[in-house]
């Protein structure tokens, strides 16, 4: 969902501050979407090992819900659950919109109650008509009602699901329509009527090796010790994705891959004294890469600047300011082109290019997303002089661009 959507506490009253005349009719679509939809990663795989036949078994009336498997839970693989659920998810949502199986889809980051209203209030609007009137709570109630109620075709998505009582009064049902949750903590789900509880896991050897193929095809000379380096990586889909973006834009093979990130690994299992999983080893390696492409330091306050944004969708022109800038400048006070915004987006593109974000190009302009496994890492690995440093920039870029100060993770 765009973060400029969000509905504070403050505009709890819908329609006020927004322009808007409540009551007033607005123009409702055949069909809407509703919020962001992540693009599909590059090489993507659709997984119909781990994850086939999704889209089949969420039929009208029932919901699925993608958590991580035992496998991520329980072992030293399992490196903040970073499974793929939301690429799952997208795929699966795209896959019911493209064949007209549906009417409305409607996609929330449902990271917070604020996040889950926002989205009802937008998708109420899309499905009636009608500009809203009352509080923002009052109509996602509303809109869940008439959900229960339309013959219409529906998919909502609540991405990133983390407690049960940002849903309280607001659980989607419906006849004509379908859930589909992801979430990293099952017991939300486990139990609730009408949802089946979907583990998702490592890669099979052949989802990983047609990702990474997918991913090399413009040189497939890279592809040199592919099965050794997906082996290496324990079929990992985060460590995976690092890997391939690295090889991609690199004159690397995936054998030269290899044994840097074994060589890596080493050094961390001596540093944290156990043996870390491969993604938090390989977010280590797309980081050097990424400084290596814009050396100055700039690419590394920039990656704690996102880490403390809502990854799900930063607007591009947040990070593109005057204020983020003069933030980048602490980094290379030496070189008078680092206070061009245009230093900013260089960063950017290097983290795109190590596969630390994604660049949604979809939207204009771009919005920047980060998975919540790699913010967390970041905020528990930057020193808290860092992060401060950050914070104090992205306050006032977030206001200035009519960011909620809720964007702002904690």
């Amino acid at each position: 969902m765009k973060i400029c959507a969000e509905v504070s506490e403050a505009e709890a009253q819908v329609g006020v501050g927004g322009g808007a005349l409540v009551g007033m009719p607005a123009a409702a679509t055949p069909r809407f979407r509703i919020g962001e939809v992540p693009p599909l990663a590059e090489g993507f795989t659709d997984r119909p090992d781990t994850a086939g036949g999704l889209a089949d078994i969420l039929v009208p009336g029932s919901g699925l819900a993608l958590v991580p498997s035992s496998a991520f839970v329980e072992g030293p693989s399992s490196w903040l659950t970073a499974c793929g659920k939301t690429q799952i998810a997208v795929m699966i949502a795209e896959a019911l919109w493209q064949s007209h199986s549906i009417d409305a889809l409607i996609w929330i980051p449902a990271t917070s109650r604020t996040s889950v209203l926002s989205g009802f209030v937008q998708a109420s609007v899309a499905a009636t008509g009608i500009e809203p009137t009352g509080t923002a709570e009052s109509v996602a109630a509303r809109f869940v009602s008439w959900l229960g109620e339309t013959s219409r075709g529906w998919l909502v998505v609540l991405d990133d699901l983390q407690e049960t009582t940002d849903l309280d009064g607001l659980w989607p049902e419906g006849s004509a329509g379908r859930l589909l949750v992801t979430t990293n903590q099952p017991a939300i789900v486990v139990g609730r009527r009408g949802t089946q509880v979907i583990q998702v896991g490592f890669y099979s050897v052949r989802e990983a090796l047609n990702g990474l193929s997918e991913r090399l095809s413009a040189n497939p000379a890279q592809r040199l010790g592919a099965i050794d380096l997906v082996e290496a990586l324990g079929r990992e889909p985060l460590a995976l994705a690092h890997a391939s973006s690295a090889v991609a834009n690199s004159s690397l093979a995936c054998r030269d891959y290899r044994d840097y990130f074994v060589q890596r690994r080493k050094q961390v299992e001596a540093a944290v004294g156990e043996v870390p999983s491969a993604a938090m080893v390989t977010w280590t390696l797309s980081l050097g890469q990424a400084e290596s492409l814009v050396p100055g330091g700039s690419v590394r306050l920039m990656l704690v600047l996102v880490a403390l944004l809502d990854g799900h969708g930063i607007p591009g022109a947040v990070l593109g300011t005057s204020a983020v800038a003069a933030y980048l400048v602490g980094a290379a006070a030496s070189s008078p082109a680092a206070a061009d915004p245009k230093s900013a987006w260089d960063a950017l593109l290097a983290l795109e290019r190590s596969g630390l974000i994604t660049l949604n190009r979809d939207i204009t302009p771009p919005t920047v997303l980060m998975t919540s496994a790699i913010q967390a890492a970041i905020r528990m690995a930057a020193p808290a002089q860092a992060q401060e440093a950050a914070a104090r920039a992205a306050a006032p870029t977030v206001a200035g661009a009519g960011v909620p100060a809720a964007a702002i993770t904690e």
